[in-house]
This record gives C-alpha cells, structure tokens and sequence, in this order.
C-alpha cells in the first residue's frame, strides 16, 4: 500500500538527517550545521514530490480506466471462461433488475459496464482517500 511507504520513507529521511547532523555536529561550526541540514531537507523534498507525483499519475490512470471500463476488453486469465463469465454478468444484472428479463446478454453486459462507469470511481476514492493517502 501507499501510506506504509510514504510513512517508512519519510521517518527513514528524518532518521538520516538527524544522524548527518549529529555527525557533522561534532565536526563543523555551530552555524554551518543549520545550512547543511537545510540543505538535505531541501535535496530531500525532490524523491518525496517524485513519489507523490507518480502516485497522483497512477490514481488518475486507474480512476481513466474506470470510466471508460469495458468488461470485453479485460483479461481472462483462461479464455473458456470468459462465457461462463459473461453469463455470470447478465445474471447478476437481471437479479438486480438492472434490465429486463428478456433483454440479451449484450444488453446486460453494457448495462454493467455503465454501472462500473458509474459507481466504482467513487468507491475508489472512499477507499484510498480524496487525497490517496
């Protein structure tokens, strides 16, 4: 998961910081140690924005996928099932009365597709968060 990581990274940073200044605590004058901890702080936020900016592109790629979802154009880890899957699908959608009981199996499958489209992008953000984290 996200946080886990963006938490371990940022007590790991913390913890290299204090141990370089109370390295160079011992070793530089008193001002010069502010500096260079300031310093690494700085060359420190450039990893944590690339981090936090991959993750902003990967929820946006998988929030783009979810809208524009089409169950025919996912995997199927074994090819003979995509059928049983599929009728899986239109009788799921009858039992919720998504479509009629007459209506074609392509019907339904479109009826969850727009379904998906609909309701799974804001679960994903109940999920992770407005924010991801």
């Amino acid at each position: 998961s996200f946080l886990p990581m963006l938490s371990l990274g940022s007590i790991f940073i913390m913890y290299v910081i204090n141990v370089l200044y109370s390295v160079l605590y011992s070793t530089l004058p008193g001002k010069w140690i502010d500096y260079v901890v300031y310093l690494c702080m700085f060359l420190c936020t450039f990893p944590m924005a690339a981090v936090l900016r991959r993750w902003a592109r990967t929820k946006a790629a998988i929030h783009h996928r979810m809208v524009h979802f089409r169950v025919e154009e996912c995997s199927c880890s074994c090819g003979e099932d995509r059928p049983l899957v599929y009728g899986n699908i239109a009788l799921l959608m009858r039992a919720i009365q998504a479509v009629g009981n007459k209506a074609t199996d392509e019907d339904a499958r479109d009826a969850f597709n727009e379904l998906v489209r609909q309701c799974l992008p804001s679960a994903l953000i109940a999920s992770v968060g407005r924010f991801g984290i």
